[in-house]
């Protein structure tokens, strides 16, 4: 959607307003008291009132703006920006675009909105087929070390630096040794550590339906072979990027957008980072992706 038609749309709290009530009308209100459907529009205090019981239903209620005060087209606008900007927008940027005084504020919208994009996107798109996998390690302050106190070891260089915190990555490829083929969906997953256990989880819960997976030489891959047709070579250098072109373009995607948009982004919050780069990246062919994320705006948010 383009911006013009998109502020002729939803400029005003009135049509946002409009928007989302008949939004969730269409997907069916049921009274939290009594279960009832029949319910009726109080105008004047943007609430459902149920006729069986009298129970009153917000228009914020069970959806993303539940318990914010921020009003609903500030909400829109936000949800547009993440979405059709091609990369990232950072929070100082998003903050001059709404016209907010808070940066917190701002931050906490792009959080939820982050949160929405990975519910979007684990609902709507699963891996299957052939996928190269691969780890990466993206650099996140842990909250204890943004202050460096006297006391403090140094930080470590490489993997084992306390500042790298280890994804797994995922990509749908038909790719082979002589040309890279196609690239399909992709899926970004942050971990404690590369371990046996971790990769098992991911095998038995994202990997269901995928029947072949090609990775490098690393022992905590081993067990794909147990499900799948594991396909691994030990790599050095360059050639990693032969074997997996597909993913080692994502993890460079992904690791320039951070550096280049955010200052520093803290571990708690690395999988909505990642979150926001996997939807887009799934859905960069969609000229709908801000109808499809508003399609997510009633489904409860899990932290």
């Amino acid at each position: 959607m383009d911006a013009q038609s998109f502020f002729q749309q939803f400029g005003t709290e009135e049509q946002c307003v409009a928007h989302l009530k008949a939004l969730r009308e269409s997907k069916g209100l049921r009274c939290k008291k009594c279960n009832s459907e029949r319910q009726s529009w109080l105008s004047t205090r943007l609430q459902w009132e149920c006729m069986a019981c009298k129970f009153r239903t917000g228009i914020r209620s069970g959806t993303l703006f539940q318990h914010s005060h921020v009003p609903i087209h500030k909400w829109y606008h936000a949800i547009y920006f993440m979405t059709e900007t091609k990369k990232s927008i950072s929070s100082l940027e998003l903050q001059r675009k709404l016209g907010m005084t808070r940066i917190a504020t701002v931050w906490y919208l792009q959080q939820r909105i982050r949160i929405m994009m990975g519910g979007a996107d684990n609902q709507a798109v699963r891996l299957s087929g052939e996928i190269e996998l691969d780890d990466a390690f993206i650099t996140a302050v842990n909250p204890k070390s943004k202050g460096k106190k006297d006391n403090e070891d140094p930080p470590k260089r490489g993997r084992g630096s306390q500042r790298k915190h280890p994804v797994v990555v995922m990509v749908e490829s038909e790719s082979n040794n002589s040309n890279k083929g196609k690239c399909g969906n992709l899926k970004m997953i942050a971990t404690e550590s590369i371990n046996t256990p971790a990769i098992n989880e991911i095998r038995n819960t994202v990997l269901k339906n995928v029947h072949t997976a090609r990775t490098d030489a690393h022992p905590a891959y081993r067990q794909l072979g147990n499900r799948l047709n594991h396909i691994f070579q030990v790599t050095e250098g360059e050639q990693a990027g032969k074997l997996l072109p597909w993913v080692h373009i994502a993890i460079s995607n992904i690791k320039r957008l951070l550096n280049g948009i955010n200052h520093f982004i803290s571990a708690r919050y690395l999988q909505y980072y990642l979150d926001e780069f996997v939807f887009k990246f799934n859905n960069r062919f969609s000229s709908s992706k801000f109808d499809n994320l508003l399609g997510h705006v009633t489904k409860p948010i899990l932290y």
